[in-house]
């Protein structure tokens, strides 16, 4: 077992990197690609697939919501197949991770599962009520995750100020 307080250098051979496949989320992908490249490190691209509770029930039976989530899932498989073609193209080793259930919480169970080495996040920098209302996925990664998570604020987003 190595000390912790060594200066030894560390090993990164796993990334995940966490998308919502919005525009603050795809500029962290710019950085899990150069990472995962310098370090020559494998990427996994996952996305989760969270259906808000608060979706009216269907009165025919959940049929809609069935459909509304298959078309949900095909097009996170796509957006997903595009991320993966561009992550070779850099000469990236990377796989695809999809899955139901809400961001942070999935999340970190795929990164123990999978026993990635850091979590490359994208951030909105929401502050105030907004925060409170929608919550943050980062800091709720950032708070319970057991690796290393570099959160990355698009440079347009605005910083909140002390």
């Amino acid at each position: 077992m190595s000390n912790p307080d060594s200066l030894d250098l560390i090993e990164i051979r796993k990334i995940l990197y966490a998308t919502d496949f919005s525009r603050i989320s795809a500029y962290g992908f710019r950085h899990a690609l150069t990472l995962s490249r310098c370090f020559r490190a494998k990427l996994i691209i996952f996305h989760a697939i969270s259906i808000p509770p608060t979706i009216p029930a269907d009165p025919t039976g959940g049929v809609a919501l069935a459909e509304c989530f298959d078309e949900l899932q095909e097009e996170s498989k796509t957006r997903l197949e595009e991320m993966l073609g561009e992550a070779r193209k850099h000469g990236v080793e990377a796989e695809t991770l999809l899955v139901e259930g809400a961001p942070h919480r999935t999340v970190l169970e795929e990164a123990e599962r999978l026993g990635v080495d850091l979590i490359v996040v994208g951030t909105h920098g929401r502050t105030g009520v907004e925060h409170l209302l929608l919550g943050s996925t980062a800091e709720k990664i950032i708070r319970h995750s057991p690796v290393p998570v570099l959160v990355v604020r698009h440079p347009e987003t605005p910083s909140s100020e002390s």
